[in-house]
């Protein structure tokens, strides 16, 4: 006698088991939804990251003139123009804020190796001065910028941008997760205006976007036991990370369209974070002494030169951002996914089923009918 057994459709009705089945259907797909929204999965996206802008420099504003008399300081103070305080290329800058000059004359004596003789010192210091450099928190910073990814070729003064009120922690994993943040209701500052779309804000307006003061004392100085006058920012040194961040996937409550679909042009956020190093921020040059701010009477030694220690603002330009747009390959790669995630539901379903008794001898609950009769069809087909 041949055996065979074949299988036999068996339809249930429970609620408990249709609720269960549509409350776990209806929460992987509100999942799915607000992935898509956030994440913005179903867009081709493309990461942005490099080091530097197109080109950086300072301005002056005519109407508001840097000025020694309103710092909070003392000693001696130059009021300098922009050029002669800041060094400045497409990836980094230094702006100074306190200088240190000393005046040597005389050169390093040539000695010979071997004899035993110690030869006369021929390098003399003669004297140091130093002086702050009259308020450069008042200068603007101007930054030509050019974007190029997956949408094209943008120039920075085709793009509209802002600065917050507040900045956001920028430490995500992945700049999808900052975009998620959206546009803020209200910034300190919007770039791309009708009559001047360049890049321009104050120095004072970064600081105090970054929370910090050139005023304000250095956080780790008390560790090398400086003594004398507080060891302010300004006369230490700091480091502003400057970061163009781009993305046309900024999400809106307002707008409903940007929950799935990018927008049509692209924005920028200006991001600003501050560093104390450890030796603070400073550079070291040999100047000639016509170029220091020493007397004339006091160089006349024609072997004389001046070192200049200067203290500043180190700023380092970088370019981030994620930039989406429509693909027929990701849409599809995230069509299949969330069906494949959605048919958890199910199996979940049929291991509750499997599970009933045990779930019902833990709780003390009789077992349900539809399971009494599912043991029956099962019973019948072995028989």
């Amino acid at each position: 006698m041949d055996v065979y057994s074949t299988y036999r459709r068996c339809t249930l009705r429970s609620k408990r088991l249709a609720g269960s089945y549509w409350a776990l259907t209806g929460s992987l797909g509100i999942y799915v939804i607000y992935t898509a929204v956030t994440a913005k999965s179903h867009l081709l996206q493309e990461v942005l990251a490099s080091d530097g802008v197109l080109f950086a420099r300072f301005a002056e504003d005519e109407d508001v003139q840097p000025k020694c008399a309103n710092m909070n300081s003392t000693g001696l103070c130059v009021e300098l123009p922009w050029l002669d305080a800041v060094e400045i290329s497409a990836t980094r800058g230094f702006l100074a804020t306190y200088i240190q000059e000393t005046l040597l004359f005389g050169r390093p004596a040539l000695q010979q190796l071997g004899t035993g003789q110690i030869a006369h010192q021929g390098q003399q210091k003669v004297r140091s001065q130093a002086f702050y450099v009259g308020q450069p928190e008042l200068w603007i910073l101007v930054l030509e910028h050019r974007l190029s990814s997956i949408t094209g070729t943008w120039s920075g003064q085709d793009l509209i941008g802002f600065l917050r009120q507040e900045q956001l922690d920028t430490g995500y994993s992945h700049p999808i997760e900052h975009v998620a943040h959206g546009l803020p209701k209200e910034v300190k500052t919007w770039f791309g205006g009708a009559k001047d779309r360049r890049l321009q804000v104050r120095l004072f307006e970064l600081l105090q976007a970054a929370g910090v003061t050139l005023d304000q004392e250095c956080s780790r100085c008390a560790e090398f036991n400086l003594t004398g006058e507080a060891a302010r920012l300004r006369r230490i040194g700091l480091e502003l990370d400057v970061t163009l961040f781009y993305s046309n996937l900024w999400f809106l409550w307002s707008d409903i369209s940007t929950w799935f679909l990018p927008n049509k042009e692209v924005t920028f956020e200006l991001q600003v974070k501050a560093r104390e190093p450890v030796e603070g921020v400073r550079t070291i040059r040999t100047i000639g002494p016509a170029q220091s701010f020493f007397q004339d009477e006091e160089y006349h030694n024609q072997t004389a030169r001046v070192t200049r220690r200067s203290f500043g603002i180190r700023l380092l330009f970088h370019q981030r951002g994620v930039i989406g747009k429509w693909d027929s390959m990701s849409l599809a790669f995230f069509l299949l996914q969330s069906c494949t995630f959605l048919g958890v539901a199910w199996t979940l379903t049929e291991l509750l089923c499997t599970f009933i008794p045990v779930l019902c001898d833990l709780w003390g609950w009789p077992p349900p009918a539809w399971f009494e009769s599912l043991q029956r069809a099962q019973r019948d087909k072995i028989d």
